[in-house]
């Protein structure tokens, strides 16, 4: 089916919108009719749109549009549509609101996601200003996406601690929650640990904002944690790994990665008995250090 001249000059437009996700809002287009009509109206409309290129194209004009067409059971579309397989997996590189929306708008089998990888442009995560990735995605994706049992986000600088609730809220089935380059602090991750009760891998690295305060909410609620990978966080302390490990039971292996960079100060006696501290914690299988300062060659030693 052709998409109609209004809906082509919308996307069209957004297209040439260099930040990505500055036009999706919540809005409706003085020009473009169709967003007049009811949502009943809306969705039977769609429902003859066979071309999944012309469905993404749906969902990239506006949220409204986008929360229509998700849920849509698989059958909704009946003989219009061609029905791809479903993967387990939803991975997307240099990823902004749109292409996000689009991907999952022509997935028909949403409840089969359980893996959700996002990364993004490192020096591209906000544009004139706008963030590309926003907090409103994160929302859409796991709310279409409700069986997600790993969360990977990589360089999404534009999140907030919103996000983080979003998706403790969304998934409570999360079993692991990887976090590289992230701006998600002490606000958002100890929701993650306290409504994710079946949390078991858990990754977070180069996130500046993490404090010990995440730590206790670990241990206090992630009770099932059985891998854990710390890296460059630097305001978290030995003392508050050390806690950590002696509430965690099911805990099988502990990565540390640039750790305890300001705790170079130790003498050797000191650097010393944190080391065979760790090494006391027998339930652990791996322990792993990385440019952990002086602890990393007394290991060597």
């Amino acid at each position: 089916m052709r998409q109609s001249s209004c809906l082509r000059t919308s996307y069209e437009a957004c297209k040439k919108v260099s930040a990505g996700s500055s036009m999706y809002q919540s809005r409706t287009l003085p020009q473009d009719l169709i967003n007049e009509l009811p949502e009943a109206c809306i969705a039977e409309i769609f429902r003859h749109v066979g071309n999944p290129e012309d469905r993404q194209s749906c969902a990239c004009v506006c949220w409204r549009r986008a929360n229509i067409l998700v849920p849509q059971r698989p059958d909704f579309w009946g003989p219009f549509s061609v029905h791809q397989g479903v993967h387990p997996c939803l991975h997307m590189s240099d990823v902004d609101d749109v292409k996000l929306a689009a991907a999952v708008v022509n997935i028909c089998a949403r409840g089969v996601i359980t893996d959700l990888g996002l990364c993004c442009a490192p020096c591209g995560t906000v544009v004139a200003g706008v963030p590309r990735l926003t907090d409103s995605a994160i929302h859409f994706v796991s709310s279409a996406c409700g069986n997600l049992k790993s969360v990977c986000l990589v360089d999404c600088l534009s999140l907030t601690d919103k996000a983080a609730r979003i998706i403790a809220s969304n998934c409570p089935a999360l079993e692991n929650f990887v976090m590289l380059q992230s701006s998600i602090s002490d606000d958002g991750l100890p929701q993650v640990a306290k409504q994710c009760r079946n949390l078991k891998f858990l990754h977070i690295e180069g996130c500046l904002s993490i404090t010990e305060a995440s730590l206790r909410a670990l241990m206090q609620y992630a009770k099932r944690l059985e891998s854990l990978t710390l890296g460059s966080c630097p305001q978290i302390g030995q003392d508050a790994i050390l806690s950590l490990l002696m509430n965690q039971p099911y805990l099988d292996k502990l990565e540390l990665k640039g750790m305890m960079a300001g705790e170079s100060h130790m003498n050797v006696a000191r650097q010393s008995s944190v080391l065979h501290h760790l090494c006391l914690f027998r339930q652990l299988s791996t322990l792993i250090l990385v440019k952990c300062s002086g602890l990393w060659d007394l290991g060597n030693a």
